[in-house]
């Protein structure tokens, strides 16, 4: 397998008051750059918290997880910042964008997150450019202007869809990225995802609906912290 990421024998667990719950309990995964990969599971059983280990949002107790060929727990805080801003996009069910800001600014954000002020000076004409045909892309062109409470929540998802590819991510990690939206809008999502994924981006998607995990090119499932 030509991978991008792979995690090897990944242990977390959680304290909860008195006791310690055991989420995952030794799990292996390894996607191929290109590939669309659904994680399938119950509530509660583990398949967010591994994603976002994935997307080094959270420390496994134990466990590998290799980018590129590269252990993640064996990088600087610097380069691992660099690893969530720039080479893996994220995409929640709950959309995550900022009430103050418009469809164009919330797509911008991880890119002027990741530059100083003098170097957003010299990129953000480019920056701005690729905001504007991601969002055209997604069916947004007439909502740049929009804030987050004027738009449906399909609209929403599309806008954290662009906001995750603006950076140009590898690999692209969705949680739930239709579990807050009626079957139609949820099926724009998968379309979306789809196309993406014909055109050579790697992503990892969450979800407990068989319907949805059918639009990936593999299914692995989780059960009781394992796959």
């Amino acid at each position: 397998m030509n991978s991008i990421i792979k995690c090897e024998n990944i242990i977390k667990s959680y304290k909860m008051g008195q006791t310690r719950l055991q989420v995952l309990k030794g799990v292996n995964l390894e996607t191929a750059r290109g590939e669309f990969v659904a994680v399938m599971g119950s509530s509660g059983s583990g398949k967010s918290t591994l994603l976002h280990i994935l997307g080094a949002l959270d420390k496994p107790d134990s466990g590998e997880i290799i980018y590129e060929g590269t252990n993640l727990a064996r990088i600087s805080a610097a380069r691992l910042n660099a690893y969530r801003n720039k080479q893996v996009g994220f995409v929640f069910q709950f959309y995550h964008l900022l009430d103050e800001f418009n469809v164009l600014e919330n797509t911008l954000l991880p890119a002027m997150a990741s530059s100083s002020v003098i170097k957003w000076a010299a990129i953000s004409s480019d920056i701005k450019k690729r905001a504007v045909s991601l969002l055209e892309k997604v069916g947004l062109a007439d909502r740049l202007n929009h804030k987050p409470h004027q738009l449906s929540g399909g609209e929403r998802q599309r806008t954290a869809l662009a906001r995750a590819l603006i950076n140009e991510p590898r690999l692209l990690l969705a949680d739930e990225p239709t579990g807050n939206l009626d079957w139609q809008r949820g099926s724009e999502i998968l379309t979306l995802l789809k196309q993406l994924n014909k055109e050579g981006q790697t992503i990892i998607m969450v979800t407990h609906d068989k319907k949805v995990a059918d639009a990936a090119d593999r299914t692995v499932v989780i059960q009781d912290g394992k796959i």
